[in-house]
């Protein structure tokens, strides 16, 4: 499988309530972790499996990495493309469903 990269890692946004569209539009994984005492509980994924989002901290070393959405599963760690693992047992892994969702499609005002 060849390693996808980052689209969306040096995005800027003017407000939070912009930021908040794009991620409701783009996001199409939400995982959540095992509580650990980790700085990450939930991270959210774009189609491709790049991460987006996460909660509560540690932006700067989580986004754009490339999570391998074929191979996580729940109960297991969380698989990168780059053939490492968070070793953070995954506990949930919700998928939603865009219909007309473009991987890399800007938000468009209405």
């Amino acid at each position: 499988m060849r390693e996808l990269e980052p689209i969306h890692k040096d995005l800027k946004f003017k407000s939070k309530e912009e930021f908040e569209k794009w991620l409701k539009q783009m996001t199409c994984y939400i995982i959540e972790f095992e509580d650990d005492g980790q700085d990450f509980l939930k991270w959210y994924l774009d189609a491709r499996g790049e991460v987006i989002h996460y909660e509560p901290f540690q932006a700067f070393v989580w986004n754009g990495k490339m999570v391998d959405t074929i191979e996580m599963r729940v109960g297991l760690e969380l698989p990168l493309q780059n053939k490492t693992t968070i070793t953070h047992l995954v506990k949930k892994i919700e998928r939603i469903n865009h219909d007309a969702l473009n991987v890399g499609d800007e938000v468009q005002d209405e």
